[in-house]
């Protein structure tokens, strides 16, 4: 069974309330807060930029987890929409989880890569730079960390 987070489910949730709200795909780009062809062209990209996909999230009230196959969402993954603010994944926080679990059990970069999948190990070691990150590969991260994507996310004034 894949264990990434599905893009294609992402994009039905977002086709039906869209559907539903009797909305266009720019105006639910509007209302999310991000670009129209970000989010229509999701089912196209190998990677989905992370910051918009959790306003995507959020304008959905799902959690990440629960476009997860085989993931139990909880209370624990559920994602809160910050006032006056943008929840954006925390890059350099993901960095430090990374490197205290590497280092804890004794992995080199490559065997963190190697277990995570679908990095190469100075992939993972930019991450101390910040910068953005996407799916599904945060979702690889957090599940190879054991947390809820949400313990890796900040809310930034902009």
């Amino acid at each position: 069974m894949n264990h990434d987070f599905d893009v294609e489910l992402l994009y039905a949730a977002l086709d039906k309330k869209r559907s539903t709200e009797g909305l266009t795909w720019a105006g639910i780009a509007k209302e999310i807060g991000v670009a129209a062809s970000t989010v229509k062209g999701i089912r196209e990209k190998q990677g989905i930029e992370g910051d918009g996909v959790l306003q995507m999230l959020l304008w959905l009230d799902r959690s990440p987890e629960s476009f997860v196959p085989g993931s139990k969402a909880t209370k624990n993954h559920e994602l809160e929409k910050p006032k006056d603010a943008t929840l954006r994944f925390d890059v350099k926080k993901v960095y430090r989880h990374l490197d205290a679990k590497r280092t804890s059990e004794g992995l080199s970069w490559v065997q963190v890569a190697e277990q995570i999948g679908g990095f190469k190990p100075n992939m993972l070691q930019r991450l101390k730079d910040g910068g953005r990150t996407s799916f599904p590969g945060i979702a690889r991260i957090a599940r190879w960390l054991e947390v809820p994507m949400k313990d890796l996310t900040m809310v930034s004034p902009w």
